[in-house]
């Protein structure tokens, strides 16, 4: 039989999700759960499940309360020119049109 988990911590999502994460697996990586600005909500449930059973069928004490939980820095979306753009992506350039070099016209 599976683990009973507050309905209250899985009605969470991004930020907050991971912060539950976290209290439960301190080493998790903003990287693993966050692509291109998008929490991946599912797989931060699915792993909570698996810690909190793991950690009931070996007998760990409770989870440390979510005050004390230390989150690292996030990514931001940031806005450009007037579009919200997700942290983490870098790189954007204008793109020339076909024909149009750096130079000039080739």
């Amino acid at each position: 039989m599976g683990v009973q988990i507050d309905d209250e911590i899985l009605a969470k999502s991004g930020e907050e999700l991971f912060k539950e994460l976290l209290r439960v697996y301190s080493v998790a990586e903003v990287d693993d759960y966050s692509k291109a600005g998008q929490w991946k909500d599912d797989l931060m449930r699915t792993d909570i499940h698996l810690i909190y059973q793991h950690a009931r069928e070996a007998g760990a004490d409770e989870p440390i309360p979510l005050e004390e939980v230390k989150v690292p820095d996030l990514p931001r979306a940031v806005a450009i020119g007037g579009y919200q753009v997700p942290a983490g992506v870098g790189g954007l350039r204008p793109v020339a049109p076909v024909g149009v070099s750096a130079r000039g016209v080739r």
